[in-house]
């Protein structure tokens, strides 16, 4: 059985995984008791496997975990059928606003997963990283992760700031120097 251990954890509060990930540590992950965000896509254009996958994390009735349902979109334009949800305020502001309430409760450091663990979850885990511990640089890296910019942007909107999409574009130009 392999040890979850979220590679970050001394630097931010927040872990960013992709589904495989999370079914795969599911049981370290429930006993660690972590607080869950669980990104899924709108329609079952993921294929079986990834729904199966839903359905294991719903069974393991995890205390603390928040679903958010919408795709990984960038501009409206993106959208390639009437299905697809592009994220909006109705979607990202429930689960920062949830975050903010179970942080102050617990304390306990997030695994946030989507589908890949790339672009949705890493969006979310800067947002919180920035909302919890004014930190946008350490809640991701920019080899493994490419930040939803549309999402940060409401994240920036429900904080308040205007720099979060600035500080993620800075470290991503740097992967290349």
């Amino acid at each position: 059985m392999k040890v979850f251990l979220p590679k970050n954890i001394n630097k931010t509060i927040a872990t960013i995984v992709s589904v495989d990930e999370f079914v795969e540590n599911i049981d370290e992950i429930k006993n660690g008791n972590f607080n869950v965000i669980s990104i899924r896509s709108s329609d079952g254009r993921m294929g079986q496997d990834k729904l199966k996958k839903y359905d294991l994390i719903d069974a393991a009735k995890f205390n603390n975990i928040c679903i958010g349902i919408f795709d990984d979109l960038q501009k409206e334009s993106d959208r390639n059928t009437k299905t697809m949800v592009f994220p909006q305020e109705k979607h990202i502001f429930p689960i920062l606003e949830w975050a903010k309430n179970i942080w102050k409760e617990n304390e306990t450091t997030f695994v946030i997963h989507c589908t890949a663990g790339i672009s949705r979850s890493s969006a979310i885990a800067i947002i919180i990283n920035r909302m919890i511990n004014n930190n946008v640089k350490d809640a991701f890296d920019p080899n493994l992760h490419y930040p939803n910019k549309e999402i940060l942007r409401l994240g920036e909107k429900f904080l308040k700031v205007s720099n979060i999409v600035e500080q993620v574009e800075e470290k991503e130009n740097s992967r290349w120097l």
